[in-house]
């Protein structure tokens, strides 16, 4: 008589290279964000007929007619059993991705925080569809002016990651994956990321989880553009899987909510930079995968459904069915780094800010105006500064260039440790993209900055090609 899966049957996700495997398959999230209320464990017993009612196929909008194998939650009760919700899971091929922290973060301590995570790990990892440990979300918060950097909390995270490993390879059936989950504010969070994954194994994260919700407005060009600028900043920095723990866009702000970014996640289509100079990239070869953001609505705009399971319209349950419904399998080509070295300039590696003196030459580079939307164009600017640190820094015009303008050069001098591109609407000035620090600092001859609206907020970083 054949076995029925659950929790304790169930092939475990592990993880070769960059890729995760279930077995000897290639494996990816096709994941949804479910965290029904903040601080409320949603997947303890207690909630068994939820999750049930959930796994029905009568169910149009529940996790089986979604066609999803994992949820990601938030926050766990470790005092509670969850052995029968988890065996319905595991029997639906559900993997979950479990919040190891709640009131208490990294920033109660060690002693404080390492319980914290013993409980969890205690709890949970037992069941073999826990996908892994979350130890942290969106930590790094810097600050609209950057002004809150965290430099010193990736180390913090790491020793978690090493303390935890280290308890689970004594006290568990098996290590679950360590990971933890970055806000997308690439000046920062791309160094961290790359502090989180370098170094010796027994303490940086197993896979990164990075919160991404770059495909917002624009064009399709722009959107995919945005894939492959975050893409090409993981290259050759990833010796572990990473994936969107968060993905998507807010459909108040970008109607309807199509989930058309699928298809370029799990690598059915390639990327190609905005500007069409350079070569396509297949991006599940970096990113594995991703949880779509989220199943309930929460009086913030991101949700699917509403808490009684109905649709919100052009808030796109149907569409993630549509698009997650053409992920049957997952094929791509990890790489084989095994590790990558730590970098001592990174200050997110040695925990302190690392004082730059800016462009250490005069770089000349061509500057665009690739706002396409509207058709029409928007007038942008390109300032720059040297006293990007200071109170309130000196910005100097380098160039304007007209709605839909021609390309033109312009030599940033040495020095420089800020490039700010703005654009007008209505007679005001909003900003649009930017560049500081790392990014900054890899600007050489002869490289394009685009000059268009780039997530998070405007302030994000400037394509460069």
């Amino acid at each position: 008589m054949t076995q029925s899966i659950n929790s304790s049957n169930i092939t475990p996700i592990t993880i070769s290279n960059n890729l995760f495997m279930c077995g000897k398959d290639q494996w990816a999230p096709k994941g949804v964000c479910y965290q029904p209320t903040d601080f409320v464990d949603p997947i303890s017993d207690n909630n068994l007929t939820v999750i049930q009612n959930l796994l029905k196929t009568t169910t149009t909008y529940g996790f089986t007619n979604m066609k999803i194998n994992a949820i990601r939650v938030y926050q766990v009760d470790p005092t509670k059993d969850h052995t029968k919700v988890m065996n319905a899971l595991a029997a639906a091929g559900i993997y979950v991705l479990v919040g190891a922290v709640d009131h208490t973060t990294v920033h109660d301590g060690p002693t404080i925080y390492n319980a914290r995570l013993k409980a969890v790990a205690d709890e949970f990892c037992k069941y073999q569809n826990v996908l892994g440990f979350s130890i942290g979300n969106e930590t790094i918060d810097p600050g609209a002016k950057g002004q809150n950097p965290g430099y010193d909390i990736p180390n913090k995270i790491r020793a978690g990651a090493k303390y935890l490993k280290a308890y689970m390879a004594k006290n568990c059936p098996r290590v679950v994956p360590v990971t933890a989950a970055l806000r997308d504010d690439p000046d920062f969070t791309i160094p961290a990321a790359k502090a989180y994954m370098c170094g010796d194994p027994s303490e940086r994260l197993d896979f990164l989880g990075y919160n991404c919700e770059r495909w917002a407005g624009g064009t399709l060009a722009a959107k995919v553009g945005a894939y492959y600028t975050l893409t090409k900043a993981f290259e050759g920095a990833n010796p572990v899987p990473i994936t969107f723990t968060e993905m998507g866009s807010n459909p108040r702000a970008v109607s309807p909510r199509t989930w058309e970014q699928v298809d370029y996640l799990y690598g059915g289509t390639k990327l190609t930079p905005q500007s069409g100079s350079g070569s396509p990239i297949n991006m599940a070869d970096v990113v594995s995968g991703g949880f779509a953001f989220r199943y309930y609505e929460r009086n913030a705009g991101w949700g699917m459904l509403t808490t009684s399971g109905d649709e919100i319209p052009n808030h796109g349950a149907n569409s993630i069915i549509t698009e997650y419904s053409k992920i049957t399998s997952f094929s791509s080509t990890g790489n084989t780094m095994g590790t990558a070295p730590c970098d001592k300039n990174n200050p997110y590696v040695k925990g302190s800010a690392i004082p730059s003196s800016g462009l250490p030459t005069a770089v000349k580079v061509t500057l665009t105006n690739s706002i396409t939307n509207p058709a029409s164009g928007r007038n942008i600017k390109f300032n720059y500064t040297s006293n990007l640190n200071a109170a309130n820094p000196t910005w100097i015009e380098a160039v304007a260039i007209k709605a839909n303008g021609p390309k033109t050069t312009f030599t940033f001098p040495k020095g420089t440790n800020g490039i700010s591109m703005i654009y007008e609407v209505d007679s005001k000035w909003n900003q649009g993209c930017q560049l500081s620090g790392q990014a900054l600092l890899q600007l050489a001859d002869g490289d394009t900055i685009e000059g268009n609206w780039m997530s998070p907020d405007g302030n994000g970083n400037c394509a460069i090609s």
